[in-house]
């Protein structure tokens, strides 16, 4: 994502007071403070309905990206992503640049940013996986250690 909207955003989660958290990653690490280079935003929140109004104004301010929205233990978190960003696209370009045939790739996730990379390869979904992927795949597997075995048979 450029500069600009990583620092648009940031200043509007630092004028929100219902934002307690923002973890900007780079391609590399997890909490970095430069806003150069930054492939994700996660913003936690401890209201459900405020995170769903953040995610909102989110995708109804900015362009080009996506924004998801996932419930964990005690708080929601809203993920901002370039739209130009998906784990499928990724392994498409490893795939183009290795010359792996794409039926020898199997992918296992659990939260809704996976749902694009499962549908797109042999995707599994793990058994405590958020609710939407079970729309996706029927395929549940507990660990990746029980897939590689399942694959290697």
């Amino acid at each position: 994502m450029d500069k600009e909207l990583v620092d648009s955003i940031l200043e509007y989660a630092n004028n929100d007071k219902d934002i307690y958290d923002v973890i900007l990653i780079s391609a590399f690490d997890k909490n970095v403070t430069d806003t150069l280079n930054i492939v994700k935003i996660m913003l936690k929140l401890y209201s459900y309905d405020k995170a769903l109004e953040v995610k909102n104004y989110i995708d109804k301010s900015y362009t080009n990206i996506k924004s998801y929205f996932i419930s964990e233990d005690n708080h929601y978190l809203v993920e901002v992503v370039s739209s130009e960003a998906s784990k499928s696209l990724m392994i498409d370009k490893i795939l183009d640049k290795e010359g792996i045939v794409k039926n020898n790739v199997y992918t296992i996730g659990d939260g809704i940013n996976d749902i694009e990379m499962i549908r797109d390869y042999n995707g599994y979904r793990v058994r405590n996986s958020c609710k939407e992927l079970v729309s996706v795949t029927d395929r549940v597997i507990d660990n990746v250690s029980d897939l590689i075995s399942r694959i290697s048979n």
